[in-house]
């Protein structure tokens, strides 16, 4: 077989592989039930059902809840199994992650969590996890944020060390630093995270768990909650001010969200401390700059950028409600496969939400920031 007759069967093939995706993503709009199909490459197999797919690249879900993306160049074959897409189920999940951690963890399914830890603590965690996500589903109701139902049990693998954690981390390609306490993974659908180590007297009351491990749980269990009912998209590009501004907002007194209390019993007080004395002091950028490429501020100066993205947040959810509910809905419906999310048309997006006149915006963002008390 001669190189042009070698690169016309490839095409042929890519092609044939790619209608396959095609055909099976128009089957499953006729029907409730999904397909699975296998595509097989060099470096092994992927099993689900397609999700988001482009002449270059095919998504698949796996019944765990995890992600996975094949290019097609890499395909060697490709076919539909003879059975249907079904969601593992909580019992499901709590066997699978048993024999994948072993004994020393224990592993307890509450709802829809599903809760690794070491042994003795599993269902306190799960039950702060309750809280949390009850908490969300009504301040979501209440704010009318569009949510979906959940699809997948969510996993929470909580190690007992920083040393675990970080080899866990690893292995999802994180680097783990000593100043990342925990990580929700989109593409996983995992949060990983490991119980901080502190003195005795840091302790809650709370079976031995103590503060900073909680507030790692409920910041990353927002995250988790926010990206499984639809809020950021678990494939595409999400501004990280949106995702961080939000699970900021939602930390704090979680039990609040379920109240019609006023507003500043829901305020973040590190946050407005830290922003209002950035505004004093070095603060450059306008909202359209911080907008346009909110990632150089996080990663440049991440504690200030962190708190630009609550305040602007928290200004945009109690002020703009309607808007700032359909923002999210416009950024997660967003096609997940294109390239890039330009400063440009974040830009387009921010204006087409709460207005063309930005700088104006900014102004009354300011003075509600001014006006917020800083007293506990």
């Amino acid at each position: 077989m001669n190189s042009a007759h070698r690169k016309l069967m490839s095409n042929m093939q890519l092609k044939s592989i790619f209608q396959t995706c095609l055909m099976i993503a128009c089957y499953q709009n006729c029907i409730a039930a999904e397909s699975i199909i296998e595509m097989r490459t060099a470096a092994g197999s992927h099993t689900g059902t397609p999700i988001y797919h482009n002449k270059q690249v095919c998504w698949l879900a796996e019944e765990s809840g995890s992600y996975s993306s094949v290019l097609f160049r890499d395909v060697i074959s490709s076919r539909r199994l003879e059975k249907t897409f079904h969601p593992y189920s909580s019992l499901q999940t709590k066997t699978e992650l048993q024999r994948e951690l072993g004994r020393t963890f224990e592993v307890v399914a509450a709802g829809q969590f599903v809760v690794a830890a070491p042994r003795g603590k599993a269902s306190t965690y799960a039950r702060m996890l309750d809280v949390v996500s009850r908490s969300f589903s009504q301040y979501s109701s209440l704010r009318r944020l569009p949510v979906k139902d959940f699809s997948y049990p969510l996993v929470i693998i909580i190690y007992p060390n920083q040393l675990e954690f970080s080899i866990a981390a690893k292995k999802q390609e994180v680097l783990a630093d000593r100043t990342l306490k925990g990580f929700y993974h989109p593409w996983t659908n995992r949060i990983l995270m490991f119980e901080e180590q502190v003195r005795s007297r840091e302790v809650s009351a709370n079976q031995g768990v103590n503060e900073a491990t909680v507030s790692t749980l409920i910041h990353e269990g927002i995250h988790q909650l926010a990206f499984n009912q639809g809020l950021h998209s678990r494939v595409g590009r999400n501004p990280r001010w949106v995702v961080e501004g939000l699970a900021n907002m939602m930390e704090v007194n979680i039990d609040v969200h379920r109240t019609h209390k006023h507003s500043e019993s829901k305020i973040n007080l590190s946050r407005l401390l830290r922003f209002k004395n950035y505004l004093s002091t070095t603060r450059k950028e306008t909202i359209a700059e911080f907008i346009v490429d909110d990632e150089k501020y996080f990663r440049t100066d991440p504690l200030n950028a962190y708190s630009q993205a609550w305040s602007l947040t928290f200004f945009l959810a109690e002020e703009h409600p309607s808007a700032y509910a359909k923002y999210l809905k416009t950024i997660a419906e967003r096609d997940p496969l294109l390239a890039e999310y330009s400063g440009k048309e974040r830009l387009i997006d921010f204006q087409t939400a709460f207005g063309n006149d930005v700088s104006w915006l900014e102004v009354r963002f300011l003075r509600y920031i001014d006006r917020l008390s800083t007293e506990e």
